[in-house]
Parts: structure tokens; C-alpha cells; sequence
């Protein structure tokens, strides 16, 4: 996965997420895997009935999606409108064993009679792209595509409110082995990092340092000697009238802390020194430079903070430009 492959594109990645995009403790997804090393939860539905994206975003995307007629047909098809019947998209990644395993995990209301019909017709019209098997009561579909060449996915349903996916057949069929309310034995330190995330957030993410570790991440001296320092990294992205960003990086120790908070703020200035050359001046770029603007690390006992923010007000009249 492209943003372990290295430290500086690693918290690049970190940010840009962030920014692309009350407390309530997080619960463990049951049908995680059970190797998981890092988790990242978008909160669809939160999302979509923020404020902000109410005023200034729900009608253009909702305009956006009927102009795709292709992509019409087939949610018509499905019965399923992503503006109303998707909760949230839960994706796991396990990065400490050669290449990256991921399962994506998408919540809320499906028509499973409807998904089945659609894909039967798919089989009927294009032989050899999606083909079905059996994994006890449940259908595991195979689909083969011409961007993922040779490799295919994998894709099922354990109940009418939950359609997994991934790379691996065994992370599918672990999953629907879970539908029976069934936790899994993820690694304590995921665990723990997922409950002390707010469920409330847009978008929230967490991996132990650990597993950072054994990752390509890890891979460049940079790298290392960053990651040698962290417990965790967690964070997430609030959107309701305002946007606020924070990610917090647990040091080992104080002194860890201090010289992560040292490194932090190196990338920082590196980032934002890039950022305004990159907008030169243009208008439409100004929410994003005022938010990498905002950006600030802070440094309390072994946690150091990267935070940032932009108010309604601020994106109101980026938007107006």
C-alpha cells in the first residue's frame, strides 16, 4: 500500500486524508480480521447530515451521481441510494506480513434479493468476469476486472445490513463466519486504540506503532528512526458546521515525544512551504492553504498533536471564490 511505503509519504497521506474529508467511544467491528493492523472508519452518514455538507455540498453530489448515467442504472438496479441506505465504510488493513490485505466493510440497508439479481445478470452478460461459490449458506462472488488484471476480489453479504470485500477469499469467508455475532480476536493493541476513538467523528483512523514497525514504513532510515519512537498514531476529521482535524502521534516517552514533536514539525513547515507554492495565489486554493495554515503541534507529556481547523465561515467565502 503506497502510504506505508515511506515515512514522509505516510504522514503526507495522514494529512491529505484528513483534509479531503460530541465524543462517543468506538466499538470493535465484528467482522474485522482477526490480523488487523490498522483501522479507518468513515461515517457516512454523519457525513452526509452535517451541516456543512447540507449547505454547501448534499445537492451538487446528488447532481454529480444522476449525471453518471452508467452508475444510475446500476444503483436503480440494486435499489440502493448511497444518499440514504449506506451508514459507513469500515476498512482494515493488515501491512506487516509482504503485501497489504485489506477487507472493506460497508454498512447500512441493502436489498440482497435485488444484488443477487444483478449479479446473475452480470454473469449472464459478461462470462468469466464474476463467477459464485458457496461458503455454507452464504455466496462468495469472485470478480475479475481488467484494472485489477490477473487478481481478483472478493465479495459477500453476512447479513442485509453488511457487504464485505477484499483482496483475500479468506478474509471474506472469516468474515461471514462472524455473522452469528461472533467477536474477533484482534490484537490488543488495535483493540484499544479503536475504543479510545470517537464513533461520532467523520472520518477516524488508528495503527499502533508496532505494526508501522514491520511495515515498508519503516524501510527508509527517516522512517525508522520516526516510527522507532511511536506507541500510535490515531486521529480523525470532525465535519458539522466547521471542520476540525487532529491527529495524535503517543510517544514511547517524554523525550520521544519531544523529538517526535521536533520531526513533526519540520514535515510541517516543509508542507506548508510546498502548499504555497503549489497555490500561488489562487483563490480556489485558499481553504486549503488556511488549513494547512491552522496547523499546529503540540507537545503534552507522551502525545504530540497535529491539529488543525477551518470555521464556516472561513469555507464559505473559499467557496464563494
Amino acid at each position: 500500500m503506497s502510504m506505508f511505503t515511506r515515512s514522509r509519504t505516510t504522514l503526507a497521506a495522514l494529512v491529505v486524508l484528513a483534509l479531503a474529508i460530541p465524543a462517543g467511544a468506538a466499538e470493535v467491528n465484528k467482522f474485522l480480521p482477526d490480523d488487523t493492523d490498522a483501522v479507518l472508519v468513515l461515517n457516512v452518514k454523519q457525513l452526509l447530515n452535517s451541516p456543512l455538507v447540507q449547505k454547501h455540498a448534499l445537492e451538487e453530489l446528488k447532481t454529480m451521481l444522476k449525471g453518471n448515467s452508467e452508475a444510475t442504472k446500476h444503483l436503480e438496479a440494486l435499489g440502493f441510494d448511497p444518499f440514504k441506505d449506506l451508514t459507513s465504510i469500515t476498512l482494515a488493513v493488515c501491512i506487516t506480513k509482504g503485501e497489504p490485505k485489506a477487507l472493506m466493510i460497508a454498512q447500512g440497508d441493502f436489498d440482497m434479493a435485488k444484488f443477487e439479481h444483478k449479479a446473475e445478470d452480470l454473469m449472464k452478460e459478461k462470462p468469466g468476469m464474476l463467477k459464485v461459490t458457496k461458503e455454507g449458506k452464504f455466496k462468495i462472488y469472485e470478480l475479475k476486472t481488467e484494472q485489477g488484471g490477473d487478481k481478483p476480489g472478493y465479495f459477500s453479504a453476512p447479513d442485509s445490513h453488511t457487504i464485505v470485500a477484499s483482496n483475500q477469499k479468506e478474509y471474506v469467508v472469516n468474515a461471514l463466519g462472524r455473522s452469528d455475532n461472533k467477536r474477533p480476536t484482534i490484537k490488543k493493541e488495535v483493540e484499544e486504540l479503536i475504543t479510545k476513538a470517537d464513533a461520532n467523528q467523520s472520518l477516524w483512523f488508528a495503527v499502533p506503532g508496532s505494526s508501522l514497525l514491520n511495515s515498508d514504513a519503516a524501510g527508509s532510515p527517516d522512517g525508522k528512526k520516526f516510527i522507532e519512537k511511536l506507541d500510535s498514531v490515531r486521529g480523525g476529521v470532525s465535519i458539522n458546521r466547521d471542520v476540525k482535524m487532529a491527529i495524535d502521534f503517543v510517544a514511547k516517552g517524554a523525550d520521544g515525544a519531544k523529538e517526535l514533536a521536533e520531526m513533526l514539525q519540520g514535515y510541517l513547515d516543509q508542507a506548508k512551504g510546498l502548499l504555497a507554492v503549489l497555490a500561488g495565489g489562487k483563490k480556489e486554493l485558499e481553504a486549503a492553504v488556511g488549513i494547512i495554515e491552522s496547523m499546529k503541534v503540540e507537545t503534552s507529556g507522551n502525545n504530540v498533536s497535529l491539529k488543525a481547523e477551518a470555521s464556516e465561515s472561513q469555507l464559505e467565502k473559499s467557496l464563494k471564490k
